[in-house]
């Protein structure tokens, strides 16, 4: 393959992107990954959807798996054995990779003769049908732990011990599955690219001697808010009927305007008013068309 210089780009095409959704604890961060356009693959750790994936799927084509995470949890214990551990996580783990890679756009190898039967020679490069717009990961620090455990064992146990250099390949196999967003684009234009959405969790901050600082942040591995193109932060303002979803921009490609921008996810019974929430959040950070994005 021949590298060659090209011409700087002048203007935006990309049309999809990997975005990072974080909050407080019931505060829409489910519901807002859930506006993505359609189709959408749902990949969830055990969280609780009931109740909203029901709602969006009756306007929206979606498709979910479901994987055992937090039945993994409970082996994390200080007398767990390391190979009870990687038995139970590895092989789920493994799943989750396969169907990261069945759901995006990648090149697949075909041999055709001149009839157009396959034989052994002749290699053609054809591009693998697309079958989502939206893949989501719900919770992406289950999913982490998950890998920890299938590579290392125990990731409570690690992580208490600060055993630091046993991190390696974990963080390998976090940031390959990370990079195949990235690599659909070796296949297809920009403007056809699937979104990745990662939805994630939040905890408290502990602040000197470790008292609790009295603000929360962020749960991810350190790779997530690098390679993410939009960080959004959700919140609910109000109570009862009067309760509004918000979601405020943290990162914003490079368009430092839009940072500290929020927008509202109001989804009323009938599924109206914040359905395509994320493809107009996309939009105003980018300055395009909602409906380019949809």
């Amino acid at each position: 393959m021949t590298l060659r210089w090209q011409p700087a780009p002048t203007s935006f095409e990309m049309r999809s992107a990997l975005t990072e959704i974080h909050g407080p604890w019931e505060t829409g961060k489910t519901i807002a990954a859930l506006t993505a356009p359609p189709p959408i693959y749902f990949l969830t750790s055990g969280e609780k959807i009931n109740g909203i994936i029901q709602r969006m799927a009756e306007v929206k084509d979606i498709h979910i798996v479901s994987f055992p995470c937090h039945f993994v949890s409970h082996m994390r214990t200080e007398k767990a054995r390391a190979e009870d551990v990687i038995n139970q996580a590895y092989e789920h783990w493994c799943e989750f990779e396969e169907h990261m890679v069945d759901v995006f756009p990648k090149k697949i190898k075909r041999v055709l003769n001149i009839e157009g039967e396959e034989e052994l020679n002749q290699p053609e490069v054809i591009q693998k049908p697309l079958k989502a717009k939206s893949v989501i990961v719900d919770a992406h620090p289950d999913f982490y732990k998950l890998c920890c455990d299938g590579l290392l064992g125990n990731y409570n146990k690690l992580k208490s011990q600060r055993i630091d250099n046993a991190w390696g390949p974990p963080k390998y196999r976090w940031r390959n599955f990370l990079g195949i967003y990235r690599a659909q684009f070796d296949t297809i234009d920009q403007k056809d690219g699937v979104n990745l959405i990662l939805v994630g969790d939040e905890k408290d901050k502990y602040g000197e001697k470790g008292k609790i600082a009295g603000v929360t942040e962020p749960v991810w591995e350190k790779s997530v808010p690098k390679m993410a193109d939009v960080i959004l932060r959700t919140s609910v303002e109000g109570k009862g009927d009067n309760r509004k979803f918000k979601v405020r921009v943290d990162k914003a490609w490079n368009n430092i305007h839009a940072l500290g921008r929020s927008f509202d996810i109001n989804l009323d019974t009938d599924m109206t008013g914040g359905i395509e929430a994320l493809p107009l959040i996309w939009a105003g950070i980018t300055k395009t068309n909602p409906m380019e994005w949809s």
